[in-house]
């Protein structure tokens, strides 16, 4: 009945930061040079893992003490970066995501891989993966066989995917206000979101 993982939630409640210039992305990629742990996901057009466009990048990771979090426009319409921007950045991303040093935490990140792949032009990705629906169903496969669970404020009412982000945040404690979860349903169409809503 104890939560297995004490979570200081002072340490995640940061504003996530729009890279909007080469510089502040350089100053980034500069950091995570020196990193070896860091969270990545990213956030497409649409759901769909072949015809898709990459808006936005998302990279998170502790530093001095804190966890800081980025996002970096993609081909979303408010992106700034020109054809020599892209290639410079492509370059530096490629590197980060071809170190076999660094353990990258995703959510169901074959989607994200798969689209980091494409847009990098990588053949493959070779940063140690560790996926969070995939950890905690080796922690406890047992709740797949739960069928409805029910919260006080009544979210579940309809079932819930015991290994979906949301509910697995929900058993640690975590809780998003729900004005800021962009739902699934949204993700099918994400270019009514400007960056400032997707970060």
């Amino acid at each position: 009945g104890k939560n297995p993982f004490y979570i200081d939630l002072s340490l995640i409640n940061t504003k996530p930061r729009v890279v909007w210039d080469i510089r502040d992305f350089d100053k980034l990629m500069d950091v995570l040079e020196t990193k070896n742990l860091i969270c990545t996901d990213v956030e497409g057009d649409n759901l769909s893992t072949i015809t898709n466009t990459m808006f936005t990048l998302q990279i998170g990771f502790w530093h001095r003490g804190k966890v800081l979090s980025y996002v970096i426009p993609w081909r979303h319409h408010q992106f700034t970066w020109d054809k020599r921007d892209f290639a410079h950045i492509k370059k530096r991303l490629r590197k980060l995501f071809m170190r076999e040093d660094v353990e990258n935490v995703m959510s169901f990140g074959q989607f994200d891989i798969g689209q980091l792949c494409h847009e990098l032009d990588m053949d493959v990705f070779l940063n140690d993966i560790y996926d969070i629906p995939s950890a905690e169903f080796a922690l406890d496969e047992n709740h797949k066989f739960i069928k409805e669970i029910y919260a006080s404020s009544g979210d579940w009412e309809k079932g819930y995917k015991p290994y979906a982000l949301e509910f697995v945040e929900y058993r640690y404690g975590i809780f998003r206000p729900a004005d800021m979860i962009i739902g699934k349903e949204d993700r099918a169409n994400m270019k009514k979101f400007s960056i400032e809503e997707i970060a």
